[in-house]
């Protein structure tokens, strides 16, 4: 007598991570698509977590262009479906540094072959613009209380000051030692592995799977 063989039905949900996130969905342009905001983004997490009929969330993950409060936000809206007990994997064909952030915070992280990780550690760029209002013949107007309230600068130097550049470099270091921190807790490896794979920069897809770093 054959025995009737019982199959169980298993329902993921696909979510795609792009783009800017603003705080609201913002409407198209003449040429443009509608923009999703990320509240829109965040409610699909949550509604994942909550909906018995979804086991588990994929997430792809394609070139996200966002500030660290919205990737914290994002993070913790991971964080949502993995309490619930889903399994939560991210997929990308290439990554940046907020790419993979957001990738380590899932429970594995899929790549192709012919993908790229590129964590290549973290810069700042600030224009100044007091040049220019010389040429149109105008001076701001701005006052400054302390050597590290540099709001003004950008508007009345044509270079950073030295406590400018201190402040920006001790920002730089909070984010990066954050970086290496969250990464080494995800992949659970020594942050020590995690600041020489930074310094290495542009890895393969293979490379970046003998070093730990993708599943």
């Amino acid at each position: 007598k054959k025995k009737t063989e019982r199959k169980t039905r298993t329902d993921w949900a696909e979510i795609r991570l792009t783009g800017s996130y603003p705080e609201h969905q913002q409407m198209p342009g003449l040429f443009g698509d509608l923009v999703e905001g990320l509240t829109t983004c965040m409610d699909r997490l949550h509604y994942a977590a909550r909906d018995k009929s979804i086991k588990g969330v994929i997430l792809h993950i394609d070139g996200v262009e966002i500030g660290w409060a919205r990737l914290n936000e994002l993070q913790s809206a991971i964080a949502a479906v993995k309490t619930a007990g889903k399994p939560i994997w991210a997929r990308m064909n290439d990554g940046s540094n907020k790419d993979y952030l957001l990738a380590a915070s899932c429970d594995r992280i899929l790549m192709p072959e012919s993908g790229t990780l590129m964590l290549t550690g973290l810069r700042a760029e600030v224009m100044f613009y007091k040049n220019l209002f010389e040429k149109l013949d105008v001076k701001a107007d701005m006052l400054r209380v302390g050597a590290f309230k540099s709001a003004a600068e950008p508007y009345t130097r044509s270079e950073m000051s030295p406590e400018f550049r201190q402040e920006m470099e001790e920002i730089l270091d909070d984010y990066y030692a954050s970086m290496v921190s969250q990464i080494a807790a995800a992949r659970k490896l020594p942050e020590e592995k995690i600041k020489t794979i930074i310094d290495e920069g542009l890895l393969s897809a293979s490379r970046a799977k003998e070093m730990g770093l993708i599943d």
